[in-house]
């Protein structure tokens, strides 16, 4: 099982050759590939703010994609959520906190190019 980040997730819907091939081998041959509801949020977010029009033809349809592609959606609960929001991480994003909360809480290692992941207590996949 692994976690899939925002900006992996891009990588692998625009078929960006920024995903690792470590990254990409995670993702391939882990039983379950998860994408946290975050994820959805975070693209429509900046597809709709103008930030990133490279996503815009996938946010409408995001979960649908996500699910045809085979990956899993995984919905924030209340125990992620208090975790991200008391984690002791200088990290102001909150997209990045939610994630980290929920590779956290589920002891999945997350897959991502964004290095501000190592400094907390998980295995951050990518080069």
């Amino acid at each position: 099982m692994v976690l899939v980040d925002t900006n992996a997730l891009a990588y692998v819907l625009l078929d960006d050759s920024r995903l690792s091939s470590r990254a990409a081998e995670a993702i391939a041959s882990a039983a379950t590939a998860y994408v946290s509801v975050a994820s959805f949020y975070e693209i429509g977010q900046k597809v709709r703010q103008r930030k990133w029009d490279a996503m815009a033809p996938y946010a409408a349809d995001i979960a649908d994609r996500v699910t045809r592609d085979g990956f899993v959606s995984l919905d924030l609960g209340a125990g992620v959520m208090t975790k991200a929001s008391l984690m002791d991480w200088p990290h102001r994003d909150p997209f990045d906190r939610m994630i980290a909360a929920q590779a956290l809480v589920l002891g999945v290692p997350l897959v991502s190019a964004d290095r501000a992941f190592d400094v907390l207590p998980l295995t951050r996949i990518w080069d």
